[in-house]
């Protein structure tokens, strides 16, 4: 993935902001123990799970395919309202490939341990769907929590760089993400005080969600009776 909170569902390991790697002190002996907490194996659990998802998909429709993921830190990623804007500005993603004339279908959506996410093949050309994907990460408001991945018919991931872009910037000092993240050059208040801002401007701008002709993701989940881990629902 592009974004500055996440990586590639293929990549083995994680950003710095996602690991909870805890080291204790073995008292009376001096040492150090390293261990990895729970949640962090949860994560990378449902990580597997949807790269194993996406892979399917394609190999079932011969399609290319669009991930959309929250592109903010675990605890925003798992929080209920964070789950209901994304769904918004997921069907606000779909509502601007149709308009554009692009042939595209729902696949399915998950809730999981790493948040939620929303899958859409489409019969457009991988490089060009991604271009559309990056516009809308970019333009869409709010957009830049989203992280909107592409994977073409062979399975393979078509990234920033393929298309011949520079990696997503930081959305707080727009420097390269990736170096924000290994150097952890923001704390976790600016983070947090980042993602809030971006919350209020996505809330204000609700009404444009409320005039889709579209049906919202968030009415397909309703439709159930409430959504767990780890659930899918078929679109």
């Amino acid at each position: 993935m592009d974004g500055i909170f996440q990586i590639n569902d293929n990549q083995v390991v994680e950003t710095a902001h996602h690991f909870f790697i805890t080291i204790c002190a073995v008292s009376g002996s001096g040492g150090m123990e390293v261990y990895m907490d729970k949640e962090l194996l949860k994560v990378l659990a449902a990580r597997e799970q949807r790269w194993e998802m996406r892979r399917s998909i394609v190999e079932k429709q011969q399609n290319c395919l669009i991930t959309i993921t929250l592109c903010v830190p675990l605890l925003y990623r798992t929080d209920e309202e964070f789950r209901i804007l994304f769904l918004k500005l997921c069907n606000n993603f779909y509502k601007t490939l149709v308009f554009k004339g692009h042939q595209v279908c729902f696949e399915n959506c998950i809730q999981g341990d790493d948040g939620p996410a929303v899958f859409i093949s489409t019969e457009t050309e991988a490089k060009e769907i991604k271009k559309i994907c990056v516009e809308a990460e970019e333009s869409i408001i709010g957009g830049r929590i989203l992280d909107i991945d592409v994977m073409d018919r062979d399975g393979s991931p078509v990234g920033r760089g393929d298309i011949g872009l520079p990696p997503r910037k930081c959305f707080i000092c727009e420097n390269p993400a990736a170096i924000c993240v290994s150097r952890r050059l923001h704390s976790a208040n600016e983070i947090s005080k980042c993602v809030m801002q971006l919350k209020k401007l996505i809330e204000s701008n609700n009404e444009q969600f409320n005039k889709s002709p579209l049906p919202l993701i968030k009415d397909v989940y309703e439709e159930k009776d409430g959504i767990s881990d780890d659930n899918q629902v078929k679109m």
